[in-house]
Order: structure tokens, then C-alpha cells, then sequence
């Protein structure tokens, strides 16, 4: 799979079903299917992002 020239980091989503990778020439945050390898649409984040967290839990 292919998520960027510049993958710097990488976090889970709660349930590990989605890996959020950051690219930092791109300049966007990846979501990647864990199950199926599936790249998502590139989330806009910034001027390189060169790093990722999440909460643990879903926030309601």
C-alpha cells in the first residue's frame, strides 16, 4: 500500500480496525483499513505533521 513518499508516524484507532499514518510531504494524516489494507482519503492536516495520537476511547 501507498500512503505518501514521507510516512513519518504511525497510531491506532481505538478498536485497531484503522491505522492513521502521518505524511509529511503531503502533509496529511492517512487513514489505513488494518483488515484490508484499504488506504482512505487523506485527511488535511498542516505543513508536515510528524506525529499522530489518539484517545483511547471514542469521545461521546
Amino acid at each position: 500500500m501507498t500512503v505518501g513518499r514521507s510516512a513519518f508516524d504511525v497510531a491506532l484507532g481505538w478498536n485497531g480496525g484503522t491505522a492513521y499514518v502521518t505524511t509529511a510531504d503531503a502533509g496529511a494524516l492517512v487513514p489505513v483499513d488494518t483488515a484490508s489494507g484499504a488506504v482512505g482519503a487523506p485527511l488535511t492536516t498542516g505543513a508536515y505533521p510528524l506525529a499522530v495520537a489518539l484517545t483511547p476511547v471514542p469521545v461521546k
